[in-house]
């Protein structure tokens, strides 16, 4: 799990560091100037949280987390120890992605998932497929999402469900898609993408 720390400096929202967990999930930050922190954590395998016990839907915001976070302060030269994270299980979802001639699996295609915020595709999570074509995006919250598989230019953009889209899904079209009910802790399987490949227009342009 990677924890990430940031500071304004002056208004702007500044990166600071960063730093991934172990076997233990012991983590530590270091070479820190002296100064006020907000922490967050940036994983897949749980619902994220801002320090300290804030849940986020989906990845958390840096400016969120500068905002509504329990500050950590670090003196010079000290350790601000014990800035632990105890994380929810997420739920996630997983499928297989082929070709629609072939059926060959697709390696490489990002699968993002949403959530409906009024009219508007909230975005959740992502995953990526292997060689097999098999993709799971996680770290959700218990819910419904709509996904979206976004191919290279080989293929055409697809919402789960069926419905095409020209390289982007605008949310109409997003949230038009067969809804996906998730659970937090359990995985929704057999969410299967077949994409059709994707036609090309080739030309010359001369001087006149």
């Amino acid at each position: 799990v990677s924890v990430q720390a940031y500071t304004r400096i002056g208004l702007a929202v500044t990166f600071i560091g960063s730093a991934s967990t172990n076997a233990s999930g012991v983590y530590s930050i270091g070479g820190l100037p002296a100064g006020t922190y907000a922490l967050f954590t940036s994983t897949n395998l749980a619902i994220n949280e801002i320090y300290n016990n804030r849940p986020c839907l989906g990845s958390c915001s840096s400016t969120t987390a500068l905002a509504t976070g329990e500050p950590v302060a670090v003196a010079r030269g000290g350790t601000a120890s014990g800035r632990d994270f105890q994380l929810d299980p997420g739920g996630a979802v997983s499928g297989t992605i082929t070709d629609a001639l072939s059926a060959t699996p697709l390696a490489n295609v990002s699968v993002a998932l949403y959530r409906q915020s009024g009219t508007s595709a909230l975005f959740m999570a992502s995953g990526f497929t292997n060689t097999s074509g098999v993709y799971t995006a996680g770290g959700l919250p218990t819910g419904t999402y709509f996904a979206v598989a976004f191919p290279p230019s080989t293929h055409v953009v697809e919402a789960f469900g069926g419905q095409q889209c020209i390289l982007s899904c605008p949310a109409a079209e997003i949230l038009a898609g067969t809804p996906i009910a998730v659970t937090a802790g359990a995985t929704t399987t057999g969410r299967d993408f077949v994409l059709e490949a994707a036609g090309t227009i080739t030309g010359t342009v001369t001087n006149a």
